[in-house]
């Protein structure tokens, strides 16, 4: 199944979150929704910045639409969003994040984003003389037409950050957005060992930087003397 498939259909997941999210916490959800379009945008606009300056590497491509997404988010709700502020900022980063977990299923289809070889007992088994068979025949692993085994890369992203969703919102706890965000930069941090080969070092570097900023802006955000900055 093509990407553009799954792109679409955690598109329609994300808006159908904002207007069932946005119901339970009695919000206005078309303007919510404009809210999200907007961030969409933005997010856009990051992930194609962030792969430009780190040199084509796609795989920083979610985290720079989080931090384009995140930053016109906090924009948008500061200045001209919708009330309470802080719902709405919960809703649009858990539906955006919703979205994200959809599309990167279609990175199991469609072998675009993939784990490193493994005989553990949890590998998947790649189908076809796709992306993944073509690396691993030039790594001389591969037997015939069937590729080595790899680790469930997207799985590693997609299971944890949906039980860490339904955490939040099962429990409301105070601080969703803040819990999310840097839930899912360490979820990824841990899912870059077990991805492709292909995958620098760095990546988990720059991911470490983020996570690193986003403590940063917590202590910031909830301290006395600078919360009124935020």
């Amino acid at each position: 199944m093509h990407h553009s498939v799954f792109l679409g259909w955690g598109l329609l997941l994300a808006l159908a979150s904002i207007i069932g999210l946005s119901r339970h916490k009695k919000i206005q959800y078309p303007l919510v929704m404009t809210t999200f379009v907007l961030v969409l945008g933005a997010a856009l606009v990051g992930a194609y910045l962030i792969s430009f300056f780190f040199g084509g590497e796609t795989g920083l491509r979610s985290t720079g639409a989080i931090l384009g997404g995140g930053i016109t988010t906090y924009v948008v709700l500061r200045y001209i969003g919708p009330h309470p502020k802080k719902d709405a900022l919960d809703i649009v980063v858990s539906s955006s994040l919703i979205g994200l977990l959809v599309t990167r299923a279609g990175c199991i289809s469609n072998q675009c984003d993939f784990g490193a070889p493994t005989d553990f007992f949890w590998g998947i088994q790649p189908e076809g003389l796709g992306p993944i068979w073509q690396l691993h025949k030039t790594m001389g692993i591969n037997s015939g037409f069937m590729s080595h085994a790899v680790h469930p890369f997207p799985w590693l992203i997609i299971a944890p950050c949906s039980l860490l969703i339904i955490y939040v919102w099962a429990k409301d706890i105070e601080k969703k957005t803040q819990t999310l965000v840097l839930g899912y930069f360490c979820i990824r941090i841990v899912a870059e060992f077990f991805r492709e080969p292909a995958t620098s070092v760095s990546v988990v570097g720059v991911q470490l930087g983020f996570v690193l900023a986003g403590v940063i802006f917590y202590i910031f955000h909830n301290h006395p003397k600078t919360q009124a900055l935020f």
